[in-house]
C-alpha cells in the first residue's frame, strides 16, 4: 500500500471520530479528563492486539528523553481538546486544531531535514488565513476560551508529531501507537486517581459503544499516519493531508448535530484551507 492510501484511510477515520467525540462531550455527567483515560485506553489495547499480531517492539533506551517528551504532550493536549468540545462545536474543534500540521511542517525543514519550498511556505500561510477567518465574529476579531483550548492543543500535537515522527525512524507503527496511548492514560490516572471515580458514566450501553466506535476509529487513524511516514517519510507533505478532514466535519456537524452558526464562514475557511494544503503538496 502507498502512503497516500493510507493517509486516506486517516482522513476518513479522523472526519468520523472529531463527530462522535461532540456527542459524548455534549452530556453533562461527561468528564474531559475520565474520557481521556478512556479513550487512550481503549485505543492503546486496540492498538496492543494488533501490535502483537505484526510482532511487538521494544524501543532502544536512547529513545528515553522522546518517551518521557511523549509522555508530556500526549497527556495534556487530549485534556484541552475534550475540554474545548464542551465548549465549542466539533467543526469549529476541527479548524482550530489545524495548525498542529502547520508545526509540523515547519518543524519537518528544522528538525527533519525536509526540502523547504515556497509552495510549501505559501500554503502554510494561506491555511492560517482560513484558520483565522472561522474566528472572526461581529466584524471583529475575536478568540473565546474554547478556541484557547484548541489552539495550544494544537501546538502540543504538532510538537508530538515531530517528536513521533522522529521515534518512528527505529521504531514500528504498531508498537509505537501502543505506547503513544498507554503511557500517557498511566500518566494521568498517577497524576490524577481520583478520575477513575467518573469512569462509570462510560460504563451505560450507548455511550460504552460511542466511546469503543471512537477510540477504533483513532487507533486506525493513528496507525495509518504512523504508516504513511514510515513509508513516505515526507512529514511536510503528509501532515497538510492531515489537515483535510476539516472540511469533512464541518459539513457532518451541519448534518448530523445542527452545528450551523456561522456555516458559510465556516466553509470558507475550509476552502482556504484545502488550497493552502494543494500548494503545500506542490
Amino acid at each position: 500500500m502507498t502512503w497516500q492510501l493510507f493517509i486516506l484511510i486517516s482522513v476518513f477515520s479522523t472526519s468520523l471520530k472529531g463527530i462522535l467525540f461532540r456527542v459524548l462531550m455534549r452530556k453533562k455527567d461527561s468528564d474531559p479528563r475520565a474520557q481521556t483515560i478512556v479513550f487512550l485506553s481503549i485505543s492503546g489495547i486496540f492498538a496492543l492486539v494488533i501490535a502483537l499480531i505484526k510482532g511487538f517492539q521494544f524501543p532502544a533506551l536512547t529513545l528515553l528523553p522522546n518517551f518521557i517528551i511523549m509522555i508530556f504532550l500526549l497527556t495534556l493536549a487530549p485534556l484541552l481538546v475534550f475540554r474545548a468540545l464542551q465548549l465549542i462545536g466539533a467543526s469549529e474543534v476541527a479548524i482550530f486544531l489545524s495548525p498542529q500540521w502547520l508545526w509540523v511542517v515547519l518543524g519537518s525543514f528544522l528538525f527533519l531535514g525536509e526540502e523547504a519550498t515556497i509552495f510549501k511556505l505559501l500554503g502554510t500561510i494561506i491555511i492560517l488565513s482560513g484558520v483565522l477567518l472561522i474566528s472572526w465574529r461581529q466584524q471583529r476579531f475575536k478568540i473565546r476560551k474554547g478556541e484557547l483550548f484548541v489552539l495550544l492543543a494544537g501546538l502540543l500535537y504538532g510538537l508530538s508529531y515531530l517528536n513521533g515522527f522522529y521515534i518512528l525512524q527505529s521504531l514500528d507503527a504498531f508498537s509505537f501507537a501502543v505506547y503513544a496511548c498507554l503511557l500517557p492514560a498511566l500518566a494521568l490516572i498517577i497524576i490524577q486517581p481520583k478520575t477513575l471515580k467518573r469512569l462509570k458514566f462510560y460504563t451505560l450501553p450507548r455511550n460504552a459503544v460511542n466511546v469503543l466506535t471512537t477510540a477504533s476509529l483513532d487507533t486506525i487513524a493513528t496507525i495509518s499516519l504512523y504508516l504513511a511516514y514510515q513509508i513516505g517519510r515526507n512529514a511536510s507533505q503528509i501532515s497538510p493531508l492531515s489537515a483535510t478532514p476539516v472540511m469533512f466535519t464541518v459539513i457532518l456537524s451541519a448534518i448530523f448535530l445542527k452545528e450551523r452558526e456561522n456555516l458559510f464562514k465556516k466553509i470558507i475557511g475550509s476552502a482556504i484551507i484545502i488550497t493552502g494544503i494543494i500548494l503545500v503538496m506542490r
